[in-house]
């Protein structure tokens, strides 16, 4: 392993234990769905999920409220994706557009969510990309 990558995973180990709340998107009431699955990992190992699905908003799940979208006035610290590409790109250019470099949240893409664009995107504005 080269150093680079030593530290990219140092960077994302302090990311993710200092976060105080995990934005998970695709986080809906489908209980099929490894977003779904996802919220009662995380809440098993201490963090808060803030579930984020368009049409399951209002809902909740292992007591999380679903929200449509990141509430206004909240700077997400880390922000997963559970959609289709295409989906993830629409998201990762509002977060782009929505914060600034210096309160630009970790974006991790699970399996599938994977989107070439948008990681390029990220890695040019020197956002935190797994």
């Amino acid at each position: 392993m080269d150093s680079r990558n030593e530290d990219d995973i140092v960077s994302l180990k302090s990311v993710l234990s200092s976060a105080h709340v995990i934005h998970i998107y695709g986080a809906g009431l489908n209980t099929e769905r490894p977003a779904h699955s996802a919220v009662s990992e995380l809440k098993e190992r201490g963090w808060a999920v803030a579930p984020i699905h368009p049409r399951d908003g209002g809902a909740t799940i292992e007591g999380f409220p679903i929200r449509p979208n990141i509430d206004d006035g909240i700077i997400p610290e880390v922000v997963v994706l559970f959609l289709a590409p295409q989906r993830a790109r629409a998201v990762v250019r509002n977060l782009i557009i929505r914060f600034p470099k210096e309160d630009f949240p970790l974006v991790w893409f699970q399996l599938g969510a994977e989107d070439e664009q948008s990681r390029q995107a990220l890695e040019e504005m020197g956002g935190t990309v797994h």
